[in-house]
């Protein structure tokens, strides 16, 4: 999904930047207000419907209106919609046409092909939002030409689907597209967009991945303001429609313009906690279907490619940061003529880059580089956990694509970067800081990781420190908490809350003359250590600064 570069967003931003503000004074954001219905057919029946708020964007109009709504806009407003929170994960420094530019761009379509594009989704209500699906119409004249669906699941995970009009996506479960579209040809075409696409993107654990989709939406724009109305259909992989979701529009599009005072009061009376209900509502309904409808759960499998993976946890990012040096180093430590491409989980543009072999650095013109894309922050993971690297990396690539957590281009050239380990430089560590390797060596009971040994002599001693306390997390986890590190978070926590109330009351029971019992004392001594513990980690880290 990732066609393009940091280069051709700047070159993007360039060309679009001027045209930001040129947009009709009478064209700007209006407030749908909207309701979204959810019917199961099978296993078991179940429904719900509720009221949902929606905004449709002008693509390429930015600032606010009055004080209810903006678009990425500083200001702060009551409802507002950001480019970070669409498209590409973060580079919120970018507008939405640029973002939507370079996307289009990625799926062999030019925007300027479209003569204009609007954006429908639930907006930022007081800067929180949880927005389970947007929709972006690209018209070409006054026909809808495209749609772009954006899904976002529970996970924070995220799937784009580029759909254009008339073209029907083949699929692979043996279902014809003529009678999938049946229903859409009976239709005018003037006024619904039709498509079907294979499902490939985990949305709830009540559902597989398996099976297809059918979207009929109704063209935004047909009675003259926006007006929302789109059913998207859950086929199962035996060709039988399993959920039919629906959301449209209750009434009129509001015109943020032309609100009275009266009608702003009333207006987020109404609906400033609908957004806020959102996410309770998905829990509450999940807890129907598996306590009272006793349905199946799936297991969150990792993303395919052309997915967007979850965002970095704290420990993740810690060791992504090391194993892009350490990447870097074995390229260029490497006697390939070949440059490698790597990007991280999640498809940020700014977080993509080239590393050159000396051959490939002194080439006029070097061949294409090998891409390395990381499809899921769980490959970090997995990469300090594996007793070997090398044969992880060749191992995992051989997984079914369901289960694979990055992608290559060429798994050759890039496992002979990883073959024969870099040479790395020994510095002199000092005793506690050898005491702090041993102790991760003791719990890989196996010999030191190459990302181990990198680190401990290439990097900063805060960078590594940071390193060392999540791979000894992950490590520890797998041994008390079944391999979940949120889990060991929570059980330290825990710990942690039980030896200062204990300490604590020991202490007051000492200070009134009582003698204390051995588990107090135990529990004096260990809370009196933690405490020393915490002390000395914090003075460290103040030290470190300043050494």
């Amino acid at each position: 999904m990732s066609g393009y570069t940091l280069s051709d967003m700047f070159s993007a931003q360039r060309a679009i930047s001027s045209q930001l503000h040129v947009c009709d004074k009478g064209i700007h954001p209006f407030v749908c207000p909207s309701r979204t219905s959810h019917t199961r057919l099978f296993p078991k029946k179940h429904g719900f419907s509720y009221s949902y708020l929606l905004v449709a964007v002008p693509v390429g109009w930015r600032g606010k209106v009055g004080s209810m709504i903006s678009v990425d806009h500083e200001d702060s407003t009551w409802i507002s919609v950001k480019a970070s929170d669409h498209l590409s994960r973060g580079d919120g420094q970018f507008g939405i046409k640029e973002k939507l530019a370079l996307y289009i761009k990625s799926q062999g379509e030019n925007l300027d092909d479209y003569t204009s594009s609007w954006l429908v989704t639930a907006p930022r209500f007081l800067g929180y939002s949880f927005n389970p699906v947007s929709f972006w119409y690209l018209y070409k004249g006054s026909k809808l030409s495209a749609m772009i669906l954006e899904v976002n699941n529970t996970f924070g995970e995220r799937r784009m689907y580029f759909m254009k009009q008339g073209e029907l996506e083949a699929t692979t479960d043996g279902y014809p597209n003529e009678q999938r579209s049946a229903e859409a040809n009976s239709q005018n075409i003037d006024s619904k967009f039709s498509h079907n696409w294979e499902k490939d993107f985990h949305v709830s654990p009540f559902n597989s991945r398996k099976g297809s989709y059918s979207l009929s939406a109704q063209d935004l724009l047909l009675s003259g303001q926006p007006k929302v109305d789109n059913t998207i259909t859950l086929i199962s992989s035996k060709h039988s429609a399993k959920i039919v979701a629906r959301v449209f529009s209750t009434g009129a599009a509001l015109d943020p313009a032309n609100m009275t005072l009266l009608s702003k009061v009333h207006f987020l009376a109404s609906w400033f906690w609908v957004g806020f209900l959102t996410f309770p509502r998905i829990l509450k309904e999940a807890a129907k279907l598996f306590f009272q409808r006793k349905l199946h759960v799936w297991y969150r499998p990792e993303v395919l490619r052309g997915s967007i993976g979850r965002t970095e946890s704290a420990r993740e990012s810690r060791i992504e940061s090391c194993f892009r040096a350490y990447l870097e180093h074995v390229v260029e430590s490497s006697a390939l003529a070949v440059p490698l491409k790597y990007t991280t989980a999640g498809n940020e543009y700014s977080r993509q880059a080239v590393f050159h072999t000396p051959l490939s650095a002194s080439l006029t013109e070097p061949p294409a580089p090998v891409e390395l894309t990381i499809l899921t922050p769980q490959f970090y993971i997995e990469f300090v956990l594996a007793e070997d690297p090398y044969l992880y990396l060749k191992s995992h690539h051989l997984n079914p694509v369901a289960e694979q957590t990055f992608y290559t281009s060429n798994i050759h050239i890039l496992l002979s970067y990883f073959q024969h380990p870099a040479e790395v430089s020994r510095n002199d560590l000092s005793a506690s800081h050898m005491h702090s390797w041993q102790l991760l060596a003791t719990l890989r009971r196996s010999k030191e990781h190459v990302l181990d040994d990198f680190v401990k002599h290439e990097v900063s001693r805060d960078q590594a420190d940071k390193y060392r306390g999540a791979a000894k997390g992950l490590l520890l986890a797998q041994y008390i908490a079944f391999g979940i590190p949120e889990l060991l978070d929570l059980v330290l926590v825990l710990l942690r809350f039980r030896l200062c109330y204990t300490s604590f009351d020991a202490l007051l029971a000492r200070l009134q003359g009582q003698q204390l019992t051995s588990h107090g004392m135990i529990y004096w001594v260990f809370g009196f250590m933690h405490f020393w513990l915490v002390a000395e980690q914090w003075l460290l880290k103040r030290t470190s600064r300043y050494a």
